[in-house]
């Protein structure tokens, strides 16, 4: 054997050895001077996608219980739940009529002493917490003087006006609590509605008198209390039985007395009559201004049907 093929077999050798059976082998054996790896080298293997699907499943599953066990179920408002309730009272009790001249929403008396809705309104403010909002704490009081009242007029009138229960110191008794504390009718408007700064009040809150603003057939909310009152004062006004009458034969417009008891209170609205004359034309606005000023008898006739 001479050296040539000696060196051949050794070769073919070699290759025999680095072989793999039932594999072609690349002869090919380098690339830039590096071995070219064999198809069954093992190599890094990438995780399987069974695996991918669990580890996700897994955090999802993490995720979802982190955010039930952290989620807070708030409960329905209680003021937003009694007041809902109201709603409902003062639309089965309140109706609009008119008595002894004047049109006004009278209110059924029996109907709410019967009523099971209103005793749970009423039974909550007896001890209700007072909000802290300065628009929920307005239609809060709001409510309270009205929902007294009604309590009032549907236990002791007796179909009789106001001003003859207790010889007319109604207003002034502690009958009931709002808040925990016994309170009265006038502490309830001249102490607490008074001093929060408005002068539409005097349109929300219903003494049960014919001649009385209307008592809305809704609740004050913390929403809709300023505009409700506002709405409220436009329909008295506009109301020419109760609010403002103008006769031009003589050139008098007839005012609610209201103006006359509390008319130092509108000062920062330039006067009563310019209050009222906002919700009227310009024609009619400037007679509510130039005319001569009649106050219309107040008629204290229970506003009950």
């Amino acid at each position: 054997m001479n050296i040539k093929t000696v060196s051949c077999v050794l070769i073919l050798g070699l290759v025999t050895f680095s072989c793999q059976p039932g594999k072609t082998q690349n002869h090919n054996t380098q690339t830039n001077g590096q071995p070219e790896a064999a198809e069954n080298s093992p190599v890094e293997q990438s995780p399987s996608q069974p695996i991918e699907n669990k580890a996700k499943a897994s955090e999802s599953a993490k995720k979802e219980k982190s955010e039930t066990e952290t989620k807070v179920i708030t409960p329905p408002d209680e003021y937003q739940v009694h007041y809902t309730l109201l709603n409902s009272v003062l639309r089965s009790v309140v109706s609009n009529s008119e008595r002894q001249g004047i049109r006004t929403a009278l209110v059924n008396y029996t109907a709410v002493s019967n009523n099971a809705d209103f005793l749970k309104v009423f039974n909550w403010y007896q001890n209700a917490p007072i909000p802290e909002t300065y628009a929920a704490k307005y239609a809060f009081w709001l409510n309270a003087y009205n929902v007294y009242t009604m309590k009032l007029m549907s236990e002791k009138s007796n179909g009789q006006s106001i001003m003859k229960i207790d010889n007319g110191t109604a207003f002034d008794k502690q009958y009931y609590s709002i808040a925990g504390k016994p309170i009265s009718l006038n502490q309830i408007e001249k102490g607490i509605v008074k001093s929060m700064g408005r002068v539409d009040y005097h349109f929300a809150l219903v003494c049960a008198a014919l001649s009385c603003p209307d008592l809305a057939r809704s609740a004050y909310t913390e929403k809709n209390v300023f505009w409700l009152m506002k709405e409220q004062a436009r329909k008295f006004f506009l109301n020419e039985t109760k609010g403002v009458r103008i006769d031009d034969a003589s050139s008098t417009v007839y005012v609610s007395t209201l103006g006359q008891w509390y008319g130092e209170e509108f000062t920062k609205k330039g006067s009563f009559l310019e209050y009222a004359a906002q919700f009227f034309d310009e024609s009619k606005a400037q007679k509510i201004l130039t005319y001569k000023v009649e106050y219309i008898p107040y008629n204290w006739s229970p506003n009950g049907l």
